[in-house]
C-alpha cells in the first residue's frame, strides 16, 4: 500500500470543473438527461494572500544582487520591475524587446514537463499576450546583458545553440524554469533575505504600484490578468493600505543584515515607481493603449 496522498482542494475543484464541462456537453447532445456534477458540491478553495517584499526588503534584494552574475542579476531586475511570470520570462526572445521604445512584447511561455522536456507554449490566457513599457534603467541592464551574451556566442562558437532566447543555459539552449527558481532560493538563503519565492517578485511589483496609486485596471493589464477582479482579490491588501507599504498583509521573515552595497538613491515607493516607469505617467499605460 502506498502512502495516502490526498489531492488539494484546488486540484479537486479543477477536475470538477473539467468533468462538469464534459458531462454538460453530453447533456446538450442528449446522451445524458442531466449533469451529475450539478449535484456535487465542490470544495471551497481558500485564497492565500500573496507574499511580497516591502520597500526596505526590496532594497536589500537589489543591494545583494550587485555581487551576482550578470544573467541572474538581470533576470531578477526584469521580474521585479515588470511583474511578468517565470514562464513568460523564460520564453522571451530578443525579437520581443523593442529597445528604441522601451517595450517588451510578451508573446509566449517556456515551460517544462517531465514527459516533454522544455517546450514553448501559449501564454496563460489571451490577455497575457501583452506589450508593456519598461523602465529605462531595466532596458539598459538588458542591453548590457545582450552585449555580454554576444561575447559568449563568439567564445563558444559552434557550441552555441541559437535559440534566440534572452535568458539561456550556458550554451544558448532554452533555460529550465526551475534553474532560475533554484538559484533564487539559494540567493535568498545566502544573503539572509526574507523567505520568499520567485513569484513573490511579481506580487511585489503589483503591490507597490497599487500602494503608489496606480489604478487596478492598469495593474491588471500589465500583469496579464484575464479579469480585474482577479487583481482586486489578490491585492486587496495593497488597496486597503494605499499610500503606505509599512504593513504587508503577510510579511516575509524579518530582513536581516545583508552584504552592503551602494544604491544611487533610497529605495522608496516613489523611487520604485519612477525606476519602473520613469518619470512619465504615460509609462503606466499598456503600450499602444
Amino acid at each position: 500500500m502506498g502512502e495516502d496522498r490526498r489531492l488539494s482542494a484546488k486540484t479537486i475543484l479543477h477536475h470538477h470543473r473539467l468533468i462538469s464541462v464534459i458531462l454538460q456537453t453530453a447533456v446538450e447532445w442528449q446522451v445524458l438527461f442531466s449533469n451529475p456534477c450539478d449535484r456535487v458540491k465542490p470544495p471551497r478553495v481558500e485564497h492565500k494572500e500573496a507574499r511580497y517584499l516591502d520597500e526596505k526588503q526590496a532594497m536589500e534584494v537589489m543591494q545583494a544582487l550587485e555581487g551576482e552574475d550578470i544573467q541572474n542579476r538581470t533576470i531578477i531586475k526584469v521580474l521585479l520591475y515588470t511583474g511578468m511570470r517565470r514562464g513568460e520570462l523564460c520564453g522571451l526572445t530578443w525579437a520581443d524587446i523593442d529597445f528604441e521604445k522601451s517595450i517588451i512584447h510578451i508573446q509566449r511561455s517556456s515551460l517544462y514537463l517531465a514527459d516533454k522536456g522544455i517546450f514553448e507554449d501559449e501564454t496563460k490566457n489571451a490577455t497575457s499576450r501583452r506589450s508593456i513599457k519598461v523602465p529605462t534603467d531595466t532596458m539598459r541592464a538588458l542591453q548590457l546583458f545582450q552585449e555580454w551574451q554576444d561575447q559568449q556566442i563568439y567564445l563558444l562558437g559552434d557550441q552555441w545553440q541559437a535559440s534566440g532566447r534572452v535568458f539561456t543555459s550556458w550554451n544558448g539552449a532554452p533555460i529550465h524554469p526551475d534553474t532560475i527558481s533554484g538559484w533564487f532560493s539559494h540567493f535568498i538563503e545566502k544573503h539572509n533575505l526574507p523567505d520568499i519565492s520567485l513569484h513573490s517578485l511579481r506580487h511585489t511589483n503589483a503591490t507597490l504600484l497599487i500602494a503608489a496609486g496606480t489604478n487596478l485596471q492598469t495593474v491588471a493589464a500589465r500583469l496579464g490578468h484575464s479579469s480585474i477582479n482577479t487583481t482586486a482579490k489578490i491585492y486587496a491588501h495593497a488597496g486597503s493600505g494605499r499610500g503606505s507599504s509599512r504593513h504587508p498583509a503577510r510579511p516575509a521573515a524579518p530582513a536581516r543584515t545583508v552584504k552592503k552595497g551602494r544604491l544611487k538613491r533610497p529605495f522608496t515607493i516613489a523611487v520604485f515607481v519612477e525606476f519602473c516607469y520613469t518619470r512619465s505617467k504615460a509609462l503606466f499605460q499598456i503600450a499602444g493603449g
